[in-house]
C-alpha cells in the first residue's frame, strides 16, 4: 500500500479537513497580536528543540547515524529559527519558561505521549524504531500545520517564511519511511495504529493550546470534535 492510500484509509485527510478551519482560525489570531505571535513562535521552537532531544535520547550517543546527526542538527536549527523570530516580534529576549510559551505542559506531552504510544505499540523502549515512528507522525502533521500556516504568513505578508522549512520536512519524511520500511516488515499496521493515535493527541494538544487565558476566546472553550460536528 502506498503511503498516501495508507492515510486516506485510516481517515487522516478527512481529519485534517474537518479540523483545518478551526486551526486556521486559531493561527490567525495568535499572529494578531504581539504578545500571543511571539508566544506561539516560541511554543513552536520549544517542540522543536523537544524534538531534537528526543534523537540524542533516542539511543546510545556512540551509535547516531551521519542522517540521525543531520536531523538532531536540523531540528535545533529550526528552533533556532523559531525563537529568533519570536524575539524580534517580542523585542526582548525569550526563553522556555512557561511565561514564554503557550501550553509548555501540552508541548511536552504531545510528544512523549506520542513516543509512549509507539512503544507500546512495538513492545519496545526507547530506540532507533521508536524515534523513527515518533518523527514520522510529526513530521506528517508539520507538513499540513506549516502549510496552513504559510498560506497564513502570505496573506498577511508577515516578514518570515516556512517555505525552507517545508522542504527539509518532506525531505525528512521520505527518509523516515524508507527507514522503517527497512527496519519493519510490518510497519502499515504499525504506522496505520500510530496515526490514529496520533490524531487523538493532536487534538488534545491543541485544545490546550488554544484555550489559555491570555488567547480565551467565545469559541476557544469548544473542543475540536465539537466544533466540527
Amino acid at each position: 500500500m502506498s503511503f498516501k492510500k495508507l492515510l486516506t484509509k485510516i481517515g487522516y485527510d478527512r481529519h485534517w479537513d474537518q479540523i483545518a478551519p478551526l486551526v486556521k482560525s486559531d493561527i490567525e489570531f495568535f499572529v494578531s497580536s504581539t504578545n500571543s505571535h511571539s508566544l506561539f513562535l516560541n511554543s513552536v521552537s520549544y517542540m522543536e528543540h523537544l524534538g531534537s532531544r528526543m534523537i540524542l535520547l533516542s539511543q546510545p550517543q556512540s551509535e547516531l547515524s551521519k542522517f540521525q546527526l543531520e536531523h538532531l542538527f536540523e531540528e535545533a536549527r529550526h528552533g533556532y529559527f523559531f525563537r529568533g523570530i519570536a524575539e524580534k516580534i517580542a523585542r526582548h529576549n525569550l526563553d522556555y519558561s512557561s511565561e514564554s510559551m503557550l501550553a509548555k505542559s501540552a508541548c511536552s506531552f504531545y510528544l512523549r505521549r506520542l513516543e509512549a504510544q509507539v512503544c507500546k505499540k512495538l513492545k519496545v523502549k526507547r530506540g532507533e524504531l521508536p524515534y523513527l515512528y515518533v518523527t514520522a507522525a510529526i513530521e506528517i502533521r508539520a507538513d499540513l500545520l506549516y502549510q496552513l500556516w504559510q498560506k497564513i504568513i502570505d496573506d498577511r505578508r508577515l516578514s518570515y517564511s516556512l517555505k525552507p522549512i517545508l522542504l527539509e520536512e518532506a525531505s525528512h519524511l521520505s527518509q523516515m519511511t524508507a527507514r522503517i520500511s527497512e527496519l519493519d516488515s510490518n510497519w502499515e499496521a504499525h504506522l496505520f495504529e500510530i496515526l490514529k493515535s496520533e490524531m487523538n493527541t493532536f487534538e488534545r494538544f491543541w485544545h490546550a493550546l488554544r484555550t489559555l487565558p491570555e488567547v480565551l476566546r467565545t469559541s476557544s472553550s469548544v473542543p475540536l470534535y465539537q466544533a466540527r460536528l
